[in-house]
């Protein structure tokens, strides 16, 4: 589980870029037309959201795709939602929609195909959750007031990082899916993890 790390103060709200749903409401069949990515995370004390990009015929960075992180005591959790088929990255994760570090090329992609549940693995947000919050209050970003204003960075080093990708990971995952998800294990797959190319 993720050691416990510093909360920033929000104060006021913007509108998600785009939807998400819980894994209990995710229902896939062979013959669906979407299919659905699927990871585990840690909670905190706060909410947080990781942005997906898809590439389209305007590159990546045409929509994003959001999988919002509620908060709780900390505990590993899994998250998914459904995508279209088509190759997505990690663009960057959020912390109250206000923090943001950002992965313009150090990052992951993975495939979406339809009627399948990609499983990533566990992604390590201790650390992106840490460094953000250290480098927000290094700039003096700990409160946000008006809209349209925080922080962001893609100046940190890090490059999003998965684990439980191994046999015994795959099983867990597909234990979930089944339980939550009602999928068999034939629906869920170890999705591949792409370097970015530089752009």
């Amino acid at each position: 589980m993720a050691a416990s790390v510093a909360i920033l103060l929000v104060v006021g709200a913007i509108s998600p870029a785009a939807a998400q749903k819980s894994p209990e409401t995710i229902r896939l069949a062979p013959q669906s037309k979407e299919g659905a990515v699927l990871l585990r995370v840690d909670t905190i004390s706060a909410d947080y959201q990781l942005w997906l990009q898809k590439s389209g015929s305007s590159g990546f960075g045409s929509r994003v795709y959001v999988l919002k992180v509620e908060p709780g005591a900390a505990q590993e959790i899994y998250v998914a939602r459904t995508l279209k088929p088509g190759r997505y990255r990690l663009a960057s994760i959020w912390q109250q929609k206000r923090w943001g570090l950002l992965f313009p090329v150090e990052t992951v992609e993975f495939d979406i195909q339809a009627g399948t549940i990609t499983y990533l693995g566990k992604l390590d947000t201790s650390t992106l959750l840490r460094t953000l919050q250290a480098q927000a209050v290094a700039a003096g970003e700990t409160v946000s007031m008006a809209p349209g204003s925080g922080f962001s960075t893609d100046k940190h080093g890090l490059r999003p990082t998965f684990e439980a990708r191994d046999d015994a990971g795959l099983a867990e995952a597909r234990a979930f899916a089944a339980r939550t998800m009602q999928a068999g294990n034939e629906m869920v797959r170890l999705g591949e993890l792409h370097t970015a190319a530089a752009n």
